[in-house]
């Protein structure tokens, strides 16, 4: 299933993620953010891909309620930092 049409980023992709840092610990959604570039086109695929990460991976309690208010703000954060 594609979870970001911008970017063209399916949920295996969000899996295979998972399973390369399983070794590191959990997942957030910064680390998907920073290594697929989710999220930094128009930012849509943000709630999904966090409610997917959520449900197949083990996120960090502070994450898990990030208010929706900032998913854009952390989108155009890590959109500048990359660039």
């Amino acid at each position: 299933m594609i979870v970001c049409s911008c970017k063209g980023i399916r949920d295996a992709q969000l899996e295979a993620l998972k399973a390369e840092r399983a070794e590191k610990g959990a997942i957030r959604l910064g680390d998907a953010v920073r290594a697929l570039g989710i999220g930094t086109g128009c930012g849509r695929c943000l709630r999904h891909a966090h409610r997917l990460i959520g449900e197949r991976c083990t996120e960090a309690p502070a994450e898990a309620t990030m208010e929706p208010a900032l998913w854009n703000a952390a989108s155009a954060d890590v959109a500048r930092q990359t660039a």
